[in-house]
């Protein structure tokens, strides 16, 4: 993701400098170069932000599994085994008489 919004931003870049240059020829008329600009400016601001929003969010996501699955020791056995450990309500009978009893 990191690789795609660096080279998003080199194209960017090359996108202005030829808006630039099409201005510099008279290819666009100063209303024409600046609309294109603008519309550009917010358009690669909100994209980049998604992105951006998108890798920070993973990134937190990642470290809260990780607090989690390290501090949480009957987490690690339920991600292991699949079900959740003890739960009245979600096993049977027979499945929680073999798990401890947790306090309280």
């Amino acid at each position: 993701m990191k690789a795609c919004l660096t080279l998003g931003l080199i194209l960017i870049f090359g996108i202005y400098g030829v808006v630039y240059l099409a201005g510099r020829i008279g290819y666009l008329s100063i209303f024409g170069e600046s609309a294109v600009y603008t519309i550009m400016d917010a358009t690669s601001k909100m994209i980049f932000s998604m992105g951006f929003a998108g890798i920070r969010s993973h990134s937190y996501h990642m470290l809260l599994v990780d607090m989690l699955v390290n501090a949480n020791h009957p987490f690690q056995r339920q991600m292991a085994m699949g079900h959740n450990l003890g739960d009245p309500l979600l096993n049977s009978p027979a499945e929680n008489a073999q798990f401890p009893k947790q306090p309280s």
